[in-house]
């Protein structure tokens, strides 16, 4: 059954994504402030330079697409930050070996993973890990349940695990 509050709902989704998709295009950033005396106050900051401007009223689903707007570029700023910080790039589904050091004579462990995501950032932090999934040698580590998979936007398999991209992995060349 449609109703009025659908539309409106719909409506107003429509013009934030507007108003979030047109602040995105100035590539600049761009903050709001009420004032005491009920006016708002747009700051855009491009290139070094600051312009502000004064408006008597400004439209909620401006606002909320200014903050959707300067929510991404803060995001894809910390996973170009992160990027620069690793020199190998990895794909879901590449096999990556990691070889353990040779302790008191004893046997090299290697690990065989295939990789099932590459997180580079959470919210705005650079994180740089790997999502894994073991394929051969010892199983000695935590794997992610279920709850840790939502939470990484990825399809739960048991035997997931976390890994850094600073570790010293190596690809395997795929046999043709």
């Amino acid at each position: 059954m449609w109703s009025i509050e659908d539309n409106f709902k719909k409506n107003n989704a429509e013009r934030i994504k507007f108003n979030m998709e047109k602040a995105l295009k100035l590539d600049a950033d761009i903050s709001y402030k009420d004032t005491e005396d009920g006016h708002t106050v747009i700051t855009i900051e491009k290139d070094g330079k600051e312009t502000h401007e004064t408006f008597d009223h400004i439209d909620p689903c401006v606002k909320a697409g200014i903050d959707k707007a300067m929510a991404i570029r803060k995001k894809n700023r910390s996973k170009d930050k992160a990027k620069t910080l690793v020199t190998e790039r990895y794909n879901i589904g590449d096999i990556l070996l990691l070889r353990g050091k040779i302790k008191n004579g004893s046997e090299r462990l290697v690990k065989k993973f295939e990789v099932k995501k590459v997180i580079w950032s959470v919210k705005s932090n650079p994180v740089n890990i790997l999502i894994l999934k073991q394929l051969e040698g010892p199983n000695n580590n935590i794997t992610m349940d279920k709850k840790d998979c939502k939470k990484y936007h990825i399809k739960y398999e048991e035997g997931l695990q976390v890994y850094s991209m600073m570790l010293n992995f190596s690809k395997q060349r795929k046999n043709n």
